[in-house]
């Protein structure tokens, strides 16, 4: 028998043991082999696996869902030559003059998210031409992410909106949700928490989007203190079954709720508190402060000193930060982790790009774009794109209009205005005290 007339199945299985760089050049054998090792994420999952989980599933979360899990694999492999790659700058978005200080900017998903004094703007970044989606109101996104069928959207007054695409009609397409802080959205199921530290748990593949108690981290910590505050929210599944939620706090302590149990993790840094930090995932988190730099992962604990820096992020082991003169630099940490570096060499970074003096960086998101990561600069002035052209043939997916994402958009953009219109008649409808005359 020819090897290719075995079943999908089959050849999947085989090339299951190939690594990564021989499976992109089976690519080139015949059309049938392209198609196979392209759009197979059995392959893919395995290789990004094996490789490189936690970056793999960071990359993931960050992106568009209708960005493969190929294109994850292959556009994590270049980022060690992100600095000799050509980078097109995107002047995307002009902040109106009068609202500098009030709009704000975030990259989830490949979904640019400007919040404005008086609309919210959501854009694919990966195909600029696309019509944005626009949200009337004074409401804020906080944060936005998407499954494959299911999008959250929390706002600044604690609301959360779920809408889920639906295969019968007897499923619950939307959902809300009061008094939420922090969330996680997977596939199957959606976590939250709520302002008094109660955790919930809701089972997207049931017909009614009910939530469930998980438990009180109020009652469950053995000493609480005031400032055991949820902050950061994680899930992950581990081998055994289990679902580990771990919870990060105001100060910077860590617990891990797990068959009914919590743990309680040492402070993560005592000084951690007093700087700049960002929690990356459930293990890595980050600090900075003028030209300190706290950088704790599994396993490396790095305090090193930097230029003076205004914006740091970590994405694939590395570091992209802004200093105090616009500069926006990345620096490969898998050459420092093992070595005991205090002060960094600055031949060690490499220069990506720069925004104008006048502006100041407020903000730095990454996610993966067809063609190569996506780089968003949010400064005091504009928003700045860094596409990165690794792979320039790459058409992406599907337009954008024609995803069941952009309807689920859509929906959240009329439930959103909505229920504007509605407060704004509400406080029309108030009545107003009148002064009594003397």
């Amino acid at each position: 028998m020819n090897i290719n007339e075995l079943p999908i199945e089959l050849l999947e299985k085989i090339l299951i043991y190939t690594d990564g760089v021989f499976l992109a050049r089976y690519r080139t054998v015949c059309k049938r082999w392209y198609n196979v090792i392209t759009q197979s994420n059995y392959l893919w999952i395995h290789r990004c696996m094996l490789e490189s989980k936690a970056n793999s599933l960071k990359a993931k979360e960050n992106s568009s869902p209708d960005i493969s899990w190929y294109q994850i694999y292959r556009n994590l492999n270049m980022w060690p030559h992100i600095s000799k790659q050509k980078k097109k700058l995107l002047n995307f978005f002009q902040l109106p003059s009068h609202e500098t200080e009030t709009t704000t900017a975030d990259l989830n998903q490949g979904i640019l998210v400007v919040n404005s004094r008086d609309y919210t703007k959501l854009v694919d970044v990966n195909r600029p031409g696309t019509k944005p989606i626009i949200i009337n109101g004074k409401q804020k996104c906080e944060k936005i992410v998407s499954t494959d069928n299911v999008t959250a959207l929390l706002i600044d007054t604690n609301l959360l909106y779920i809408q889920r695409t639906v295969n019968f009609n007897d499923m619950k397409s939307e959902a809300l949700f009061e008094d939420v802080k922090v969330f996680s959205l997977h596939e199957e199921e959606l976590f939250y928490c709520t302002r008094n530290n109660i955790i919930y748990r809701v089972d997207l593949l049931k017909k009614d989007l009910e939530k469930e108690l998980c438990f009180n981290f109020r009652d469950t910590t053995t000493v609480y203190k005031t400032k055991d505050n949820v902050q950061h929210l994680f899930v992950k599944y581990v081998k055994t079954g289990c679902v580990d939620i771990v919870l990060y706090t105001e100060d910077a302590c860590i617990y891990t709720y797990r068959n009914n149990i919590l743990y309680s993790t040492a402070l993560v840094m005592n000084f951690l508190y007093r700087l700049n930090y960002s929690v990356v995932d459930e293990h890595t988190m980050i600090g900075y402060l003028g030209n300190l730099m706290k950088i704790t992962t599994p396993g490396e604990n790095l305090v090193l000193t930097f230029p003076a820096i205004q914006v740091a992020v970590l994405y694939n082991n590395h570091l992209v930060f802004a200093t105090k003169n616009n500069k926006i630099y990345v620096l490969n940490l898998v050459k420092i982790f093992g070595k005991f570096m205090f002060e960094i060499d600055e031949n060690l970074f490499d220069q990506i790009g720069s925004v104008p003096k006048k502006c100041v960086v407020k903000k730095i998101c990454i996610t993966e774009g067809c063609t190569g990561p996506i780089i968003m600069v949010s400064t005091t002035e504009r928003i700045y794109l860094y596409k990165t052209n690794f792979f320039p043939m790459d058409k992406g997916p599907r337009i954008f209009e024609n995803t069941k994402l952009y309807e689920r958009l859509t929906a959240l953009r009329d439930r959103l205005e909505e229920k504007h219109r509605a407060d704004v008649l509400a406080i029309v409808r108030r009545p107003t005290k009148r002064k009594l005359s003397t």
